[in-house]
């Protein structure tokens, strides 16, 4: 579809864009032709009930449109002046109501302002929402769970008390058996013989201790000797030359005179996958000709 062309107040012309027809939706100049319709029907109908006031001659008796319109007219008068009686009473009685109509008003503006303020619409999917009966079967299940944790909770305490019970019981038996025994043991392990042979025992301890003495002394001269056989062996091996030795003379394969065999075997680790391609930097050219 091409735009048309209209010519614009300047002289120019110019293109008005069409706009796209959605089916359901009313167009723009639909509205304004139903407002047009609404008021030529309401200026008819107000024509027709309340007629213009026309200066004629026509005797009355003669014209029944004339007879009808007078009878309008005063039909008219009599529907204003009910109207008028009805608009009075409605005064009175809006004066009287007028203080309780504004508390209420004002209540609710308050409870409409609150209720803007809070209430927000939120999209919710039908997939999350919650029907009346899924409600209801969460409220059960939520009951019974809480049935089943109390008579849990019941069921452990009793556990609690009874097996506090049995514990009881069972260490007042084992105090009732043991009470005697530990009597008589009590009774058997005390010793009151040290004061009826005091020589005897003092003669025991005498012994012990020279015992003791004996030991110490046989121990002492044993790591004396020991250290004097040290002290022997070391003199016996002369002065150590630990402090005369030479830590930088050759050992192992360095011992050997590496110009005896051919110059291509006197290279570092020969016949060995590390042995080394250079003998020397001097008796090698390492000179690169191509460096600037």
């Amino acid at each position: 579809m091409r735009p048309s062309r209209c010519v614009t107040n300047s002289g120019k012309i110019g293109q008005t864009k069409v706009k796209r027809y959605w089916p359901g939706k009313a167009l723009e100049w639909a509205d304004d032709a139903d407002e047009d319709i609404d008021l030529r029907t309401a200026r008819i109908s107000l024509d027709r009930a309340f007629p213009k006031d026309d200066d004629s001659d026509i005797p009355l008796k003669d014209d029944r449109r004339l007879r009808r319109l007078s009878q309008t007219r005063e039909n008219k008068e009599e529907l204003r002046a009910y109207h008028r009686r009805i608009r009075q009473a409605e005064i009175v009685s809006t004066e009287e109501e007028e203080p309780l109509e504004n508390e209420e008003s004002e209540e609710e503006s308050e409870d409409e302002q609150m209720g803007a303020a809070m209430v927000k619409p939120v999209f919710i999917p039908k997939s999350q929402r919650d029907t009346i009966a899924k409600l209801e079967r969460l409220e059960e299940l939520e009951e019974e769970e809480r049935q089943l944790e109390e008579l849990v909770k019941k069921r452990l305490e009793a556990c609690k008390i009874e097996t506090r019970h049995v514990v009881v019981e069972e260490i007042e038996k084992e105090e009732h058996v043991e009470k005697p025994l530990n009597e008589e043991a009590n009774i058997e392990d005390v010793d009151t013989d040290d004061e009826l042979n005091e020589a005897e025992e003092y003669e025991s301890w005498e012994n012990r201790e020279i015992g003791r003495i004996k030991r110490d002394g046989e121990e002492r001269d044993a790591r004396l000797k020991d250290k004097e056989s040290a002290d022997d062996i070391i003199q016996s091996a002369g002065k150590d030359d630990i402090d005369s030795r030479d830590f930088s003379e050759p050992t192992g394969e360095d011992k050997m005179d590496k110009s005896i065999p051919p110059k291509v075997m006197q290279v570092k680790h020969f016949g060995r996958s590390g042995r080394t391609k250079w003998t020397h930097l001097v008796n090698e050219d390492t000179t690169d000709w191509n460096a600037p």
